[in-house]
């Protein structure tokens, strides 16, 4: 029973630590080495803040396309402020990987099997029901979260040289 309840302790810990994401990057080239078209689902903000959702269709080093209520939207690098990712992930499969999570510290140590039926299957069920029940939780979860994958700062000023056969400065360009 103490071992059970240790190694349920520590699964569940290992599952609630999230494992420290990369940094956003700052240009679709380096944007597409960490996403897969056609399958990731994508939060795609505009630098006026308009905001896209949908299937990622395809990413190019200058533009990338999202298939986004019923259309295929095109979206050139400049026109983006920043991607997210939202995790595709039925909550289904956290049940039958905790349950199987609940139910292994028992097979493995043989107890099932040994005296009698209902006692022998009783507690491998209940630790199972919760490694389920913990399942879903920690799945539902995980599913509501977005990642931030391409960040793209918006420009405070730039300074541009001014030389001309009259005169000799630089102009400053300060937006907000």
């Amino acid at each position: 029973m103490r071992q059970g309840i240790t190694v349920g302790v520590t699964v569940l810990a290992l599952a609630v630590s999230a494992p420290a994401g990369a940094q956003p990057v700052d240009s679709f080239r380096e944007l597409a080495e960490l996403i897969e078209s056609g399958r990731s689902v994508v939060v795609v903000t505009s630098p006026s803040g308009a905001v896209i959702t949908g299937r990622l269709v395809d990413i190019s080093p200058a533009s990338l396309s999202v298939f986004a209520g019923g259309r295929r939207v095109e979206l050139d690098e400049a026109c983006v402020r920043r991607v997210r990712q939202g995790w595709n992930d039925p909550i289904a499969d956290g049940a039958v990987l905790g349950f199987a999570v609940g139910v292994a510290p028992w097979l493995l140590a043989g107890f099932i099997g040994t005296g009698s039926e209902e006692a022998s299957l009783a507690l491998p069920a209940l630790t199972g029901v919760a490694g389920a029940l913990i399942g879903v939780t920690l799945d539902s979860l995980r599913s509501k979260r977005l990642r931030d994958l391409y960040v793209r700062e918006p420009r405070r000023g730039a300074v541009s040289p001014l030389v001309s056969r009259e005169r000799v400065g630089a102009a400053l360009a300060i937006t907000w």
